[in-house]
């Protein structure tokens, strides 16, 4: 089915002659003008998983971060990370900074009156250790979402928008 679909784009490739790495670039292609109907922008709260991860925040708090890095954390450099968790995991990091008093331009008005009614949250060490960790793995060749990035004109920007993140959370 792909191949056929993958045909139809492609005019002049026939199963013989097209290689794995132009059916891959296809399907990358296909993968981020898909993907991207829900992101409207490289900033980490840019997307429908972080904007959902949102208010998951604000119904539980600081758990909702430390389940939104684990399946991040789990992932070993052999295994593929996929897009939605890595994109829940920047959102939660996002958090973690702002907690820091390190707060991103666009953050969502929810997490601040958020923040308001619970001034006496605070982020440990071992949260920072584990977003630390978490950006470096997103930021890992296996992580679908640096792939998705890596193929669009934008890539640079979200790279330093992501460094600029691990920076404020230290």
């Amino acid at each position: 089915m792909w191949l056929r679909f993958l045909r139809s784009l492609h005019p002049y490739a026939d199963a013989h002659r097209m290689s794995a790495y132009i059916i891959r670039k296809l399907n990358y292609a296909l993968i981020i003008k898909f993907k991207n109907m829900g992101t409207w922008d490289r900033k980490n709260f840019g997307n429908d998983d972080a904007m959902d991860f949102v208010s998951d925040f604000t119904d539980r708090g600081i758990d909702a971060i430390l389940d939104a890095l684990k399946p991040v954390l789990s992932t070993t450099v052999y295994s593929y990370l996929e897009a939605p968790e890595a994109q829940t995991a920047l959102a939660a990091i996002e958090i973690v900074a702002t907690l820091k008093g390190n707060a991103p331009e666009d953050l969502p008005e929810e997490i601040e009156d958020w923040i308001k009614k619970n001034p006496e949250t605070k982020v440990n060490e071992s949260v920072v250790l584990q977003s630390q960790n978490a950006i470096k793995r997103i930021l890992d060749n296996n992580s679908e979402i640096n792939e998705l990035w890596e193929e669009s004109k934008e890539y640079n920007e979200w790279v330093e928008i992501v460094k600029n993140l691990e920076n404020r959370i230290l």
